[in-house]
């Protein structure tokens, strides 16, 4: 089966379904979702996208996103959404990467994508009377038609999910319609999604968790879309009776604080939690506050979402001290994953022993799109290196420990530490820089940047700031800028930023308005 065509079966199966829903009251049913994907299938076509081309959509979440999905899929071409949180500079750099046969642009975007080189693509402008409506008339002339001779594999890409690059490179994770459909088949196992589950996506559809709501879609399940505060979430999850989501660690804490806040009635039966780790005492008030259960997802975009899940009863288990503790970790592999810990050879190693964890299974993506180089060091031999330290225990739970990769994890996006790194050090006024995180309670991680000035220099933490505005995504700036005189080194030469993440942890917390510190061996207040 194709993604698609599990739109193409519902719609078969119970055309008056409600199968979408928006935060406003707006709804799809089964019939209207997939006869809009026809129409916009239709267009594109016309328009001369082609099986295998890719076609770029640039909105926040709103129910035409998923006709559009479907619509791509069914001429067999690739989804390629682009972050509209990113500076121009670097959706352009996307563009450029994906090179696109048509591009769709919410009105809101309108004035950003004139600041880009689409590549000569025309963008596709829409929005003007509330997105699925607005496609829907500028595709009311057009006969919904059946392609013949699409010929299109379960191995063919679905879509194309861009993350950042440990280089500053934009990486599209190319992702099949199988590794769709298995991360689907398992959330739909290990949660025992049902089909009167009511799915609330929280998180941007640009990332992989466009890959969860394919699991509901599965089941007939319908999914409502919102664009996320926490006020809206929690008036929609008891309004829509939400009966599950999954959500980064700031998503999660802002529901459960709005919800011990101003409680509301609801039916959620679980929150899962994944993109980065929440206190076990959030877990707990979670549960308290909803009178749900609580899980946890672990994967990223290379694996489709999905490799190894802790089961709410694990949480219950640990709570009730009825066994062995297991909230420590996140979880064991989900059906049809494996998974190996290797040391620096590449050999797999023991229980308990610590080493970069390694996945194989039907989620793993196909590659990186256009990168044979970042392919071949992140697949080998079949097996995914993550990039993320940890350990299986005895009972094969995993244990993460650290990152492998300089990531930091704030509120649920990633950046990547070298990327800030490049910009900074473009600034005429940086000797040196590091990026490292900084802990925070609410947003888990901030970006810290630690600056060697250039002699004579005193760089204004705010002008540094200003100056990576201008190049990077909001949620990339350094929220915090500490100043020294030199950085601490490894013997081979190399900055030692475990030493620099270590001096800023044993700090924290910071206050996030203070755009300056000082630290040890650092240098004169500028």
């Amino acid at each position: 089966m194709l993604v698609h065509q599990i739109i193409e079966r519902n719609a078969r199966r119970a055309p008056d379904a409600e199968a979408l829903m928006g935060s406003d009251g707006a709804a799809l049913t089964w019939a209207e979702v997939d006869d809009l994907a026809e129409r916009l299938a239709t267009v594109l076509a016309q328009r001369g996208v082609r099986p295998g081309a890719r076609v770029s959509v640039l909105a926040r979440n709103g129910l035409e996103l998923v006709p559009v999905y479907a619509a791509v899929n069914k001429i067999g071409a690739v989804y390629a959404p682009v972050n509209y949180r990113l500076a121009p500079e670097e959706i352009a750099a996307i563009l450029r990467d994906c090179a696109p046969s048509a591009l769709l642009v919410h009105e809101e975007f309108a004035d950003v994508v004139h600041e880009v080189d689409t590549g000569g693509v025309e963008p596709w402008i829409y929005g003007a009377h509330g997105g699925a409506g607005d496609l829907r008339s500028q595709c009311e002339d057009v006969a919904p038609c059946r392609r013949t001779g699409v010929e299109t594999a379960p191995s063919d890409p679905s879509w194309i999910c861009y993350t950042g690059g440990t280089t500053g490179r934009p990486k599209g994770v190319v992702l099949t319609h199988d590794n769709m459909l298995a991360t689907a088949r398992a959330l739909v196992e290990v949660c025992g999604i049902r089909p009167d589950d009511t799915y609330l996506v929280a998180g941007p559809m640009f990332h992989v968790v466009l890959a969860a709501p394919v699991a509901y879609w599965l089941q007939g399940a319908r999914t409502v879309l919102i664009n996320f505060n926490p006020a809206t979430a929690l008036r929609v999850i008891s309004e829509q009776r939400v009966t599950r989501l999954i959500a980064t660690g700031t998503i999660f804490k802002a529901i459960v604080e709005e919800q011990e806040r101003a409680p509301r009635p609801t039916v959620l039966r679980t929150i899962d939690f994944g993109g980065a780790p929440i206190p076990e005492s959030l877990a707990r008030r979670a549960a308290a506050a909803f009178g749900c259960n609580v899980g946890q997802i672990y994967g990223q975009s290379e694996t489709t979402l999905l490799t190894t899940y802790l089961q709410p009863a694990e949480y219950a288990t640990a709570w009730g001290g009825t066994g062995c503790d297991r909230t420590s970790s996140v979880g064991r592999a989900v059906p049809g994953v494996q998974l190996r810990i290797l040391d620096d050879r590449g050999e797999a190693l023991p229980p308990a022993r610590v080493g970069e964890v390694a996945v194989r299974g039907p989620g793993v993506m196909r590659g990186y799109w256009r990168n044979p180089e970042q392919t071949a060091a992140a697949l080998r031999n079949g097996w995914l290196r993550t990039g993320d330290l940890g350990l299986l225990d005895d009972d094969g739970y995993l244990h993460l420990r650290d990152r492998l990769k300089d990531v930091i994890i704030t509120g649920g996006e990633n950046v990547y530490s070298s990327e800030v790194e490049l910009v900074l050090a473009r600034h005429p006024d940086v000797a040196e820089v590091a990026v490292v995180p900084v802990p925070d309670e609410h947003w888990g991680e901030l970006v810290g940047a630690v600056v060697v000035p250039m002699t004579g220099a005193a760089p204004d933490p705010a002008a540094l700031r200003a100056f990576c505005r201008e190049r990077l995504a909001g949620y990339k700036l350094p929220r915090l800028i500490f100043f020294r005189r030199e950085v601490p080194r490894l013997p081979t030469g190399k900055i030692a930023k475990s030493l620099l993440r270590d001096e800023v942890s044993s700090r924290a917390p910071w206050t996030t308005s203070d755009l300056y510190h000082a630290l040890p061996n650092g240098a004169e207040t500028p």
